[in-house]
């Protein structure tokens, strides 16, 4: 396959186009032939709602802790706050 001169390349492309194309069939027959099937999808039913759920369950965690440090802080005056010195 002559690839220096652009004119030859498209002359030859265009005479073995035919041969060419013949030989990607095959190619993709015996490919698919030998290939296995795609993987089934091996993951439970309920794996999306569990992972939502532990994001929902991280999220109400982190909101009450959020919550217990701020009714610390108003509910406390400063001086009575565990293990801080003033």
């Amino acid at each position: 396959m002559p690839y220096k001169d652009p004119e030859r390349r498209r002359q030859w492309e265009k005479l073995h186009q035919q041969q060419r194309t013949e030989r990607r069939r095959l190619q993709r027959r015996a490919l698919g032939a030998h290939s296995q099937p795609p993987p089934a999808d091996r993951s439970p039913a309920g794996e999306n709602k569990q992972k939502k759920g532990g994001w929902l369950t991280l999220l109400i965690v982190g909101a009450a802790l959020w919550l217990g440090v701020l009714g610390v802080g108003i509910f406390l005056p400063p001086g009575d706050i565990p293990g801080r010195d003033s």
